[in-house]
């Protein structure tokens, strides 16, 4: 269940990082048994991190939350650290909950983990998807390739190939970023993927800007209650 996407854009230096998804959890594998405000999208207030998930709900959607709110504090890395070592901490983290679930049902889910690293010239991007396969009980986690130029660094759900479609309805072959948010929504509307609906949901980080605080954005339609 589920579409998630990720991209960077250029205007004509890095000008944007995103996340977005939909807000559809469904109890089946059809859309009868649904809500449509689930939260799948977690930015942290204080690092240029965000997190997203794919799959199955209940692990991911419970231990991003205590995750982002152990990052934002500051408790779980220095404000020093590298995109690396955080992504390292939270696959450590997330390992780490995973083994204090007890009978609990096992089924596959990947999460999205797009970061920031600032330089003293400029803030780059790094992404990587950890995926957890309940056949195999392995866990993998893949360092993604950032395009040179605005486009898509991943899609991941049952929503993926719908939002792909999408996009190349545009006729874009090098889309603005808008026009890629755009044809997701489209996507999501549409019903093509009915595992997928509810609100889109929106996160981004942008160039830094010295002095001042870390930009972070999220948009959507939620429920108050997606507090641990």
């Amino acid at each position: 269940m589920t579409t998630v996407i990720a991209w960077v854009s250029y205007d004509p230096k890095f000008a944007a990082a995103y996340m977005a998804s939909d807000s559809r959890i469904t109890w089946d594998s059809s859309s009868h048994r649904r809500w449509d405000a689930g939260r799948k999208i977690f930015p942290s207030k204080l690092f240029p991190d965000i997190l997203g998930y794919a799959g199955d709900v209940i692990f991911p959607a419970l231990a991003l939350s205590q995750i982002i709110e152990a990052v934002d504090p500051g408790l779980m890395f220095a404000l020093t650290s590298t995109p690396w070592e955080r992504h390292n901490a939270i696959v450590k983290c997330l390992r780490a909950s995973f083994t204090h679930r007890h009978q609990a049902d096992d089924k596959d889910f990947s999460i999205l983990h797009l970061s920031g690293f600032d330089s003293p010239a400029s803030r780059t991007v790094h992404a990587w998807s950890i995926e957890y396969c309940a056949g195999s009980k392995n866990w993998t986690d893949r360092s993604l390739a950032i395009p040179p130029t605005t486009g898509v660094i991943e899609r991941l759900g049952t929503g993926r190939g719908a939002a792909k479609d999408h996009l190349e309805r545009w006729n874009k072959i090098a889309p603005y970023s808008r026009e890629i948010f755009s044809s997701f929504c489209d996507a999501i509307s549409s019903g093509d993927d009915g595992l997928s609906g509810g609100a889109p949901q929106l996160a981004g980080f942008y160039p830094r800007v010295r002095p001042g605080p870390l930009v972070s954005q999220w948009m959507a339609k939620h429920s108050s209650m997606d507090c641990p």
